[in-house]
């Protein structure tokens, strides 16, 4: 799907890059000793705060959304955003 929407955008033929999947990713941070969180909802309205564009309307109604209902549809959002810090290999994980 990624190389066909790029080539509808962007007129890209191939999309190059293969992304980690979220569940891939959090393993490595629970591997690596990391405590975690994506940070969806924050990313987003910091994406809509710097760059603006697209719909004015939709954008103002996406600032008011708190962040942890953004984060709810982190599934259906490809970009992974996390924060994370330190931990023990004991506890990692999602907090």
């Amino acid at each position: 799907m990624r190389s066909r929407y790029l080539s509808w955008r962007r007129g890209v033929p191939f999309y190059d890059c293969e992304p980690l999947e979220a569940a891939t990713i959090e393993s490595l941070f629970v591997e690596a000793g990391l405590r975690f969180e994506r940070a969806v909802g924050q990313a987003l309205k910091s994406t809509i705060e710097l760059e603006g564009g697209g719909n004015a309307i939709l954008n103002r109604m996406l600032m008011r959304v708190p962040d942890s209902v953004i984060d709810k549809f982190a599934a259906v959002i490809p970009t992974l955003v996390y924060r994370f810090e330190r931990g023990d290999r004991e506890r990692g994980g999602a907090r």
